[in-house]
């Protein structure tokens, strides 16, 4: 297990014991996600590759990833641009074939809402702009 999956998985577990819920953690290639996420599929979602963490969203994780893709390759047809996701292709080198996509599926809204912010507290991602210090 890489080092991003260790923590990721720690942080959901000590998550879980705090809001008393059980959250489980599923991961793939970031890249096949048509093949490994079902199309409805809602919940929180952390893009990561072996040492670094990326971004956290929340959503219908699936259809989010088609715009995630846009972002990190600096090609836009459906997703706008965001300060998070320039300043990482600016400042960072990555190869977008290493990234995994960890989610965890959740229906209800509220919690949704919370696990996001959580994890954006926690692995502070390089390209959510909740994180960037300007």
């Amino acid at each position: 297990m890489c080092y991003t999956s260790t923590m990721i998985n720690q942080v959901i577990n000590k998550t879980s014991q705090f809001l008393e819920v059980d959250l489980n953690v599923e991961c793939a290639n970031f890249l096949d996600y048509k093949n490994c996420i079902p199309r409805k599929m809602r919940g929180v979602y952390i893009i990561a590759s072996k040492d670094k963490i990326y971004y956290v969203g929340k959503g219908n994780i699936r259809d989010r990833q088609k715009m995630h893709v846009e972002k990190l390759l600096g090609e836009f047809k459906y997703a706008a641009d965001t300060r998070g996701f320039k300043k990482l292709r600016e400042t960072a080198e990555y190869d977008i074939n290493d990234f995994d996509i960890h989610w965890i599926p959740v229906s209800n809204e509220s919690l949704i809402g919370a696990l996001e912010g959580i994890l954006i507290y926690k692995l502070q991602p390089l390209a959510n702009d909740e994180c960037i210090i300007d």
